[in-house]
């Protein structure tokens, strides 16, 4: 299976180590067809020729080791790939998308990876066949080309919309490789519920801990935090049911489960903060105000938290263009 990873972020780079050194460790050839091959799509000409010449290094709780990793600028010389992981975030979605139409064939599997409800409908309309995946893995960029994987998940791939048996069973073969390489998977029917069960996660942690600079654990520490957590929460597990979107587990519970077992980690939108970058905040608590406005659902506690999370990032933004 050709897999090309646009993105060498945390998550695309957990993706290529895990998937490069199974490759490595299997025989090069299969009986059926071409060899298997992973290739990283970056944008940034310098951090390419450096991972192309370091590899990706992968922390883990066995310790750490390095893959060399094949790591293109230039699309066009990756060629059509069996399966596209698309590992951006959604403020970038829009302009890889464009870059990487080289790489799409009416029968590529694009794989959507991405926090949010905002990216299912940008990537619906790109070539190939449409595939979205949400996973729990935690991983942390430590410095480019520099990954740690601190917490084991699951990562459930799931069709975009019913397709023919040959894109059925191309997912189904992913997931297989994907559980080789040590990262649990699993093919699911209904991708958009576990989508809104992530999402209501990353609506109590994430803002909350770019707003105030603090670490997961650190908002169940405060009741006032704790606090408007569960209200933010509760009022997008609202606008879920209003969507008929099943919740299997209370989100409240969950979210604070999540909490404690990633209580040192540092939220995505933080990293994106503490960095200087747009963050997801526009698909994620953005998303379930502009959900509840449509559905006539009040969320005032999501409404402040997009607001304040903007003024952070107009602050910051400003300043990098000055």
């Amino acid at each position: 299976m050709r897999i090309a990873i646009v993105g060498p972020g945390a998550l695309g780079l957990f993706l290529a180590a895990r998937l490069s050194r199974l490759i490595i460790q299997k025989p090069v050839q299969e009986e059926h067809g071409p060899a298997d091959t992973v290739g990283l799509l970056d944008y940034n000409r310098e951090r390419a020729a450096q991972l192309r010449e370091t590899g990706v290094w992968l922390e883990d709780e066995s310790g750490s080791f390095r893959v060399p990793i094949n790591a293109e600028v230039d699309p066009q010389s990756m060629g059509i790939r069996d399966v596209v992981f698309l590992c951006v975030k959604v403020p970038a979605l829009s302009t890889a998308l464009d870059r990487l139409s080289p790489l799409l064939g009416p029968e590529t599997l694009l794989v959507g990876m991405q926090n949010g409800i905002g990216h299912p409908e940008l990537i619906a309309r790109a070539s190939g066949v449409a595939a979205l995946g949400v996973t729990s893995e935690g991983v942390t960029l430590l410095s480019p080309g520099r990954v740690a994987h601190r917490g084991r998940g699951v990562t459930r791939l799931g069709l975009l919309a019913s397709s023919n048996p040959a894109a059925t069973r191309k997912i189904v073969d992913l997931a297989v490789m994907l559980n080789k390489a040590d990262i649990r998977t699993e093919v699911v029917d209904s991708v958009p519920q576990y989508l809104w069960a992530k999402l209501l996660i990353n609506v109590g942690i994430n803002a909350l801990t770019a707003i105030y600079d603090l670490p997961n654990g650190a908002i169940l520490q405060s009741p006032e935090l704790s606090a408007k957590m569960e209200q933010a929460v509760r009022e997008a597990a609202e606008v879920a049911r209003a969507l008929c979107i099943p919740l299997e587990t209370d989100p409240v519970a969950a979210t604070m489960e999540v909490c404690r077992a990633t209580a040192s980690n540092i939220s995505s939108m933080l990293q994106d903060v503490r960095k200087g970058r747009p963050t997801e905040i526009d698909a994620i608590n953005g998303a379930v105000v502009r959900e509840g406005q449509r559905l006539s659902i009040p969320t005032p506690v999501n409404s402040e938290l997009t607001e304040a999370v903007k003024a952070l990032e107009r602050s910051y933004l400003r300043e990098n263009t000055t």
